[in-house]
């Protein structure tokens, strides 16, 4: 009877919880005090604050504070530095904390003057969620500080020994621009001695013109390389003239030279037979001789001297410097002799204008020659003409140059200004 019993007890049991589980009521309670069990459970959890580290927060640095420009000192290098910030506070505020939350500014109230200073890194939250800050990762900036300045310095070329051809020569080379201005810090500006276009060329046949990179460099010729300097050109450019040398013969031109007569002959002397001079290589090769100046026939006497400037063109350089040239006559085998003439010639004598010759003679002409022709000359042996060809012609009187020479005499000429007076009258037309 006491089995049976106990076996019945057992049965109703499993039936009650049985009941319980497929009973709504009692699982729709049972889930509410789970889930506040645990709502409870989480919350206790987020109201513990944590520690999180936030990295790369950007260090913000005040260059333009009234402090510093009341110094004249400027931050020098990169100013792009970065931070690791540790915040504290409840789990679910610190894990949405952001860089941009944050601001971490560098202390400049210790600089007082030019060089390299320890900063002191502050962090703040700026943002409006609750978190605290713990500690800035590094503590604290190197900052080097100078005065930055603006200085010219003249650009110059390191070409060395350039190779130039015998025949060849240059000339002071060009650097365009001939100036640069850099700007940097005092004590980097200091440093530099030179600024140097940085060309090369081995061998020069004619002008050129060669780009190249400015560099800077100290006096002991090392280069300058920094990014804290800057410079207003960073390219230059170089120009090497270069020169055709050559020896050119040097002449004199003779004016109103008679007919006839032998100029090959005229014994006379240049001071300088060949002048070197130096020009461009095209005009050079294109030049044959050097006028040094001009005589006339009408003003040579036997005691005649010249002296002429030397004048080259522009773009020429008198490489030998030689500024003048005179010209020597050897007369001492000659005389003058005066002679006077009776007849005139008229010469192209034009269709439509009849000619009358009122000068009937032509008298005191000096006569230049060897005085071996000159001792057995007469006034036959000279013509004094005028020429009516290359002159404008109208009516009435009028006075006309008279040309004389010794067309059969060879060295011989006469010297002076010698005028006909001519009535021309214009024939009528039939």
């Amino acid at each position: 009877m006491k089995q049976e019993k106990k076996s019945g007890e057992g049965k109703s049991s499993k039936f009650a919880l049985s009941q319980l589980l497929h009973n709504d009521i009692f699982l729709k309670v049972t889930s509410v005090l789970v889930a506040c069990g645990m709502w409870f459970a989480v919350a206790s959890a987020n109201k513990n604050a944590i520690s999180i580290e936030i990295k790369g927060v950007p260090v913000k640095l005040d260059t333009q504070s009234t402090f510093l420009s009341r110094m004249g000192l400027t931050a020098i290098g990169d100013e792009d530095a970065y931070v690791d910030v540790v915040v504290e506070g409840v789990r679910y505020v610190v894990g949405s904390v952001k860089p941009e939350d944050i601001s971490v500014t560098a202390a400049v109230g210790g600089v007082n003057g030019s060089g390299v200073f320890s900063l002191p890194l502050k962090a703040e939250n700026i943002s409006k969620k609750d978190f605290s800050i713990v500690s800035v990762t590094p503590s604290t900036m190197q900052v080097k500080f100078d005065r930055m300045v603006t200085k010219k310095f003249s650009v110059e070329t390191d070409l060395g020994p350039v190779k130039v051809p015998e025949g060849y020569m240059t000339e002071d080379v060009l650097i365009s621009p001939s100036e640069v201005n850099v700007t940097g810090p005092d004590a980097e500006i200091a440093k530099i001695a030179r600024c140097v276009v940085d060309v090369s060329l081995e061998e020069l046949t004619k002008t050129e013109s060669l780009k190249g990179q400015i560099l800077l460099y100290d006096k002991d010729g090392n280069r300058i390389e920094t990014e804290e300097l800057t410079l207003d050109q960073t390219e230059a450019e170089v120009t090497i003239p270069v020169l055709r040398s050559m020896k050119l013969p040097v002449t004199v031109e003779f004016l109103n030279v008679p007919e006839g007569f032998p100029l090959d002959e005229m014994p006379y002397k240049l001071s300088s037979e060949t002048i070197t001079v130096a020009g461009p290589v095209d005009q050079v090769e294109r030049t044959t001789e050097l006028v040094a100046g001009y005589i006339d026939f009408k003003e040579l006497g036997l005691d005649s001297a010249y002296l002429f400037d030397v004048e080259l063109p522009d773009s020429f350089i008198n490489v030998e410097n030689v500024e003048q040239v005179s010209v020597e006559f050897d007369t001492s085998q000659m005389e003058e002799k005066v002679f006077n003439l009776a007849e005139l010639r008229i010469v192209n004598q034009p269709v439509d204008f009849d000619v009358t010759v009122l000068t009937k003679r032509i008298g005191n002409v000096t006569v230049m020659g060897p005085s071996d022709i000159l001792e057995g000359m007469t006034a036959g042996d000279l013509v004094a003409q005028v020429d009516l060809s290359d002159r404008e012609l109208t009516e009435g009187q009028s006075s006309f140059p008279v040309s004389v020479y010794a067309p059969t005499k060879g060295l011989v000429w006469a010297r002076g200004n010698y005028s006909a007076i001519l009535v021309l009258k214009e024939k009528a037309v039939s």
